[in-house]
């Protein structure tokens, strides 16, 4: 169903609704005027109760009550909304595959920029197919499904540059040039354009790439998996998808 966060009326669910699965989110960057995406989950999560239906909240891993971008901030004030109702909360890590839309999308098209940067110190990347994501969310809203916060990501983090050669050589079958880029550059950047600029050009998005903190998924992979199937499979490489269920 689509949600629009900047409207102040309450959601009108289905009678026949099973669960709530929250994916609405501002992603440009700058909030449009008037929009505030907490009051828009403190009011989708009363309509969910009022159905008594399990809620799932799809948070960020740059969730934080001091991320360094306000996107990152929000995730957590809505986390906290959602733990506080009995709500579950999944930080995935950085989702690839399926259509080239949202961050994958912008990624996905970089791959026909001849020359990308590599970043120095490289952040790291706990990568998740969206199939998979999408499994462990649906295995949220079981009745064995468990109240919390659940981290899905790969379990052994990979270097973001090491991302983006993957997937442009899985698209194109090249590899790009990699050109290094030192992180105290673009942090020193985003200080001198201010918070405006910073937020319009991505680079609080970079200095939240750079920020990211790791997620130990491993139990959580573990537990969602044993609630997808009986006996789960050995996991292969994230690059053929991480199928733990």
């Amino acid at each position: 169903m689509p949600f629009e966060l900047a409207d102040g009326q309450p959601p009108v669910l289905p009678d026949d609704i099973g669960a709530v699965i929250h994916l609405a989110a501002v992603t440009s960057g700058v909030p449009a005027p008037g929009q505030d995406e907490v009051a828009a989950a403190q009011r989708l999560l009363a309509a969910a109760s009022d159905r008594r239906v399990p809620f799932v909240f799809v948070s960020s891993q740059t969730a934080s009550e001091h991320a360094p971008t306000a996107y990152g901030r929000t995730k957590w004030r809505i986390e906290q909304l959602t733990l506080a109702q009995g709500g579950c909360v999944v930080r995935p890590g950085q989702v690839y595959g399926g259509p080239e839309r949202g961050l994958f999308g912008l990624l996905a098209r970089l791959r026909r920029v001849p020359v990308l940067p590599a970043f120095v110190p490289p952040p790291r990347v706990q990568p998740v197919h969206v199939d998979d994501l999408a499994q462990a969310l649906l295995a949220c809203t079981a009745p064995q499904g468990r109240p919390g916060v659940l981290c899905i990501g790969d379990a052994s983090p990979i270097t973001f540059t090491r991302f983006l050669a993957l997937i442009a050589h899985g698209r194109t079958g090249r590899r790009p040039l990699f050109v290094p880029v030192p992180v105290l550059l673009v942090r020193l950047a985003g200080r001198l354009v201010g918070p405006v600029a910073r937020e319009r050009l991505g680079l609080a998005r970079l200095t939240s790439l750079f920020e990211l903190p790791p997620m130990d998924t491993d139990a959580d992979l573990r537990s969602w998996a044993c609630s997808c199937a009986p006996s789960p499979p050995a996991w292969p490489a994230w690059g053929m998808r991480i199928a733990a269920g």
